[in-house]
């Protein structure tokens, strides 16, 4: 967990929120909304900047556009939900996530959406064009809140602006270096995704399956409580609430929550039959409608032409969509393979290079003594010789030169 916004409390200038890409375990970060809302919705009110990426901008936009995180949340696994009757789920053709978003944000923003948005929201994206990382702020209608959620978060997983005069509360899904994000034990492996640190381990492999493609129903709404528990623990750490009014408060509320959204997850037979006969008639919210594309009178003529008029666009967003993806994998190579030889790798090979510095200083403290005792019998010896000489040569200085007459 990062440690600047822990000193939030003791500024003056309060933190910005900051919610990553989560996929469908945003339900996670609606959790951390919403215990975010019943305690302490002063932070919230103040933050002078929420920001989000892919699906965390869904969530930023709900804190910032006052829309109900538990609303956002049911429509989310209602969504799962019907996704689940299609063949690959989320990657059936038929489906079209970002219409679902695009229509969920029609549904619930305020009509004021662009004047609460404006300035306080920031939305990142990444350009399609050059693929580069850009963070917006400014919305001149409510057409413009919607249509900034249709690029993902391939470029800056967990936005942070680049300049910002106060600390930024980041929450995600996935353990790692945030604020606010599941407590997995220590592991042996990072992993860079989009500038964002998460920890290599199987739990995290399992929530990033759950992200692309939910196993089960029940996991989104476990994240849910997750992601307010473990806001609770933040709240209680940072000090930023009273113990006791957690203590009081929390364990009804969660209890009654969990209650209703297991009403709302029972799924009867009668309903997984009305749900395959939405998909026959292709009605489902969000799903493109194909059998009312104009294809003409079944003419083959027609259709082929209907293709050749169709290939330009599909042809730009495969090429795109392919080159995004692959440099958006080779970053998180690179990005995981530097961090981890630099926090792993580097103090073996410095405590190796310490190792070696000390081996050969202790050679050298064992050289000096032998050195030293060769140094004075070499002494004595010149001394002895000087010794001798000097007797030597004395007598003859000292004979007394004969008297002459």
């Amino acid at each position: 967990m990062a440690s600047g916004v822990l000193s939030c409390n003791h500024v003056e200038v309060p933190p910005s929120i900051s919610f990553s890409g989560s996929g469908f375990m945003a339900t996670y970060q609606l959790g951390v909304a919403q215990c975010l809302l019943n305690y302490v919705p002063s932070i919230v009110r103040a933050a002078p900047f929420v920001l989000g990426a892919s699906a965390g901008s869904l969530v930023a936009a709900a804190v910032v556009c006052d829309m109900s995180p538990i609303t956002i949340r049911d429509e989310m696994i209602h969504f799962a939900k019907q996704m689940k009757a299609f063949r690959l789920g989320p990657f059936n053709p038929s489906i079209n996530v970002f219409h679902w978003l695009e229509c969920i944000l029609n549904k619930y923003l305020p009509s004021d959406a662009h004047r609460l948005a404006s300035g306080r929201l920031a939305v990142a994206m990444t350009r399609l064009s050059d693929g580069k990382h850009i963070v917006t702020t400014e919305f001149q209608s409510k057409e413009d809140v919607v249509q900034y959620y249709l690029d993902g978060g391939f470029t800056g997983m967990q936005p942070v602006l680049p300049v910002s005069c106060s600390h930024t509360l980041t929450v995600s899904p996935f353990s790692g270096e945030t604020d606010i994000c599941p407590s997995d034990t220590p592991c042996m492996w990072d992993m860079v995704v989009s500038g964002a640190t998460l920890k290599g381990n199987m739990a995290n492999s399992v929530r990033v399956i759950n992200a692309l493609y939910p196993m089960a129903l029940e996991t989104l709404e476990q994240a849910y409580y997750s992601g307010y528990k473990d806001t609770i623990d933040f709240l209680l750490r940072s000090e930023l609430v009273p113990r006791l009014t957690i203590h009081k408060i929390s364990q009804g509320q969660l209890n009654a929550n969990q209650t209703t959204a297991r009403i709302h997850l029972e799924t009867t037979m009668e309903e997984e039959e009305e749900i395959k006969a939405e998909k026959e008639k292709a009605t489902l919210t969000a799903f493109e409608d194909i059998r009312n594309m104009p294809m003409g009178n079944n003419d083959p003529e027609q259709r082929l032409e209907l293709v050749f008029r169709q290939a330009p666009e599909l042809v730009f967003w495969a090429w795109h969509s392919m080159r995004h993806f692959f440099f958006f994998f080779f970053k998180i190579l690179v990005g995981s393979l530097k961090k981890n030889t630099k926090d792993r790798v580097m103090p073996i090979i410095m405590f190796m290079k310490w190792l070696k510095i000390l081996a050969q200083f202790e050679a050298l403290r064992g050289q000096r003594p032998t050195a030293t005792r060769n140094k004075s019998s070499d002494h004595s010896e010149n001394d002895k010789h000087r010794y001798l000489l000097r007797q030597f040569i004395t007598p003859s200085r000292d004979k007394k030169k004969p008297k002459t007459h």
